[in-house]
């Protein structure tokens, strides 16, 4: 392939990336669903769902399902595959689809014993803003954009280098 071509494959693919990983979906303010019963967690990539149901003050039942971020993502903040299981009373804060519809990206999971467990995209008002922790989390490179701490970065030249290593010349 000619490095024209390569160079147009990146930027496709870049494009699909950012499209995938876009929140317009969701409404900028979270809610809180209480008397929630986790139904099911997928533990798979791209996205980690939960479906859980919540019973209203009339006692009526709505199963709702809500994307979070990848299994590598969670596991970073503590979680893991047996985190939530089916039964589980929890209490989930999510970012409600505008459409009405009975989905959302989830901000955070509490447990019955008062133990929270979040997304990797936060609740700090809006969607796509990181919660950030103790080295955890994107820290700004030189280059003006954010970036896992300890990942490899790219320059403004567009070639990859390592922030563990010098750069070979």
């Amino acid at each position: 392939m000619t490095r024209a071509a390569v160079r147009m494959l990146g930027a496709a693919m870049g494009a699909t990336a950012s499209a995938h990983h876009s929140a317009a979906a969701y409404d900028n303010a979270t809610i809180v669903l209480k008397s929630a019963t986790i139904r099911s967690m997928v533990w798979a990539n791209p996205h980690t769902i939960l479906t859980f149901d919540v019973t209203d003050a009339k006692g009526d039942v709505a199963t709702w399902n809500a994307e979070s971020g990848s299994p590598s993502a969670l596991t970073r903040l503590g979680w893991n595959r047996n985190s939530v299981k089916a039964g589980d009373p929890v209490t989930i804060e999510l970012f409600p689809a505008r459409n009405g519809a009975r989905v959302g990206r989830l901000a955070k999971v509490i447990l019955a014993d008062g133990k929270e467990l979040r997304d990797s995209l936060g609740t700090e008002g809006s969607v796509g803003k990181p919660v950030l922790g103790p080295g955890r989390g994107p820290s700004r490179a030189p280059d003006g954009h954010f970036q896992q701490r300890g990942a490899p970065r790219r320059h403004l030249d567009g070639r990859m280098r390592s922030r563990l290593r010098p750069p070979t010349r």
